[in-house]
């Protein structure tokens, strides 16, 4: 009974929460909450990368799943870019709050062409 009288007191709390696949995180403006002047606009298939104001990359986006992209660098603007044209990158959601998400990345590209983990990052909708 007691345990029943626990349960009864979480509902109200567990029927409050929110679930936010990562489906909700296909398209959109993001930014990154540790550095607001880098933004990157999302659209079904291209991705579009600013630092300040000042478009940098353009990406092919490709859904793996639901929670895992894959980026290809089309078009770089800048010379001193790390990236180059084909390189490639997979972005793994790991988890998801209602504006932000925080991701796992590899990066394949000339000279890892295996791939090379980076430190998890975090975005979040403008």
């Amino acid at each position: 009974m007691k345990n029943m009288l626990f349960l009864l007191a979480l509902l109200p709390l567990l029927s409050a929460a929110q679930t936010v696949s990562c489906s909700d995180y296909k398209t959109g403006e993001f930014v990154y909450p540790n550095n607001a002047n880098k933004v990157s606009l999302r659209k079904e298939t291209t991705q579009e990368s600013y630092n300040d104001g000042k478009l940098e990359a353009v990406w092919n986006v490709k859904w793996l799943s639901d929670c895992k992209y894959e980026l290809v660098c089309t078009k770089r603007l800048k010379d001193d870019s790390p990236f180059q044209l084909g390189d490639k990158m997979v972005a793994t959601i790991l988890e998801t709050d209602d504006s932000c998400y925080t991701f796992s990345l590899t990066v394949f590209n000339s000279l890892h062409p295996e791939g090379f983990e980076v430190p998890n990052g975090k975005m979040c909708r403008k």
